[in-house]
């Protein structure tokens, strides 16, 4: 597959940020210790897609929601055309098996059938 200039941006932007990175929330802006849903200052992967395509952020406590706050915004999804699961498998990379942005980068890049529908 052959990915569009909205996901060529998004990938360049995972390989090269130096954004800190946290799991469970797009933002997290307050570190917080909490066993099962704390962590560190940060955004997740698709955060990081919200903040690169400028997508409204609303602040709730130590966390940021982006957009429609769910947890891939509607804009987001139609900016890059995420696949059925894509979310889903980039939740378990970012969230799950703690991989670094640049590392998401490398996996999408290597499957991006598995995490994109179509070209954007």
């Amino acid at each position: 597959m052959i990915l569009g200039p909205n996901q060529e941006l998004l990938l360049k932007t995972w390989e090269t940020t130096e954004l800190p990175q946290t799991r469970r929330v797009l933002h997290r802006w307050v570190a917080d210790d909490c066993p099962i849903f704390g962590g560190p200052i940060g955004y997740c992967c698709l955060g990081i897609g919200c903040v690169l395509f400028e997508i409204p952020e609303t602040r709730e406590r130590n966390i940021s929601n982006f957009g429609d706050g769910s947890l891939c915004p509607i804009e987001l999804k139609s900016m890059v055309k995420f696949a059925p699961l894509g979310v889903s498998q980039l939740m378990i990379l970012n969230d799950a098996n703690g991989l670094t942005f640049k590392q998401i980068a490398e996996k999408v890049r290597a499957q991006p059938e598995l995490f994109f529908s179509e070209p954007a």
